[in-house]
């Protein structure tokens, strides 16, 4: 008993792994089980049997967190909030969301394929888009959150406004590198561009609202 137990988390396991190599390479729609299961060296019949068909293999790969071939998994699935530099470099907000933006773009290139399965299925099925939103965009928010907290320390913002430029800053990262340049084809210099004015709006207003907690201080003083 112990031994099938076993030999089935180890074949699930290479069917995470084979259909998260073949769904990047091909995309999902384009990936037969067959395929899937052939790349594991198991039966094709085991989809079924272990997840319920592709799309359940699907979901089960953007559940994982653990292992070596998980699309998500902490180690391998790099987003450009854990390239966010952290305040004690000594970089300007603005030259921190630089990094921020241009890592955005490395990544993408990294993720593209992944990302066009995982919104695309999102867009037509209600627990896929679940688990992107807690596994992916909920993770990738509290990163960024991380790595703007010391850049707004001294801005005295409440919880809804961080919240908010975190949001802003996810969203345009997103929107300009993937959606902008890849699906819609808009010029690269024009959605750096974009991306720049960005940063400068966000830092400017920050900047007015450190003035302005300064003025209250002074005047409490």
């Amino acid at each position: 008993m112990v031994f099938c137990k076993r030999n089935r988390i180890a074949t699930e396991s290479a069917l995470k792994g084979a259909a998260a190599r073949l769904f990047s390479k091909k995309g999902y729609e384009g990936t037969r089980t067959l395929e899937i299961a052939k790349e594991a060296g198991v039966n094709e019949a085991l989809i079924a049997r272990y997840f319920g068909g592709k799309e359940g293999l699907l979901l089960a790969i953007l559940k994982e967190e653990d292992g070596p071939d998980s699309v998500v998994d902490s180690g391998a699935f790099k987003t450009s909030a854990d390239d966010f530099p952290e305040a004690m470099q000594g970089l300007t907000l603005r030259e921190a969301l630089q990094v921020f933006f241009k890592s955005g773009e490395a990544r993408v290139a990294e993720r593209e394929e992944f990302m066009r399965i995982a919104l695309s299925r999102s867009l037509v099925d209600e627990e896929t888009a679940r688990v992107v939103r807690e596994k992916l965009i909920d993770r990738f928010r509290f990163k960024l959150q991380r790595g703007l907290s010391g850049y707004l320390k001294s801005a005295g913002l409440n919880a809804d406004e961080i919240e908010a430029i975190s949001m802003l800053l996810a969203a345009s990262n997103h929107t300009f590198h993937f959606l902008c340049k890849r699906v819609h084809q808009m010029d690269p210099a024009m959605a750096d561009l974009s991306l720049s004015i960005l940063a400068q709006s966000v830092e400017a207003f920050l900047e007015s609202r450190s003035r302005k907690v300064t003025r209250s201080v002074t005047t409490n003083a």
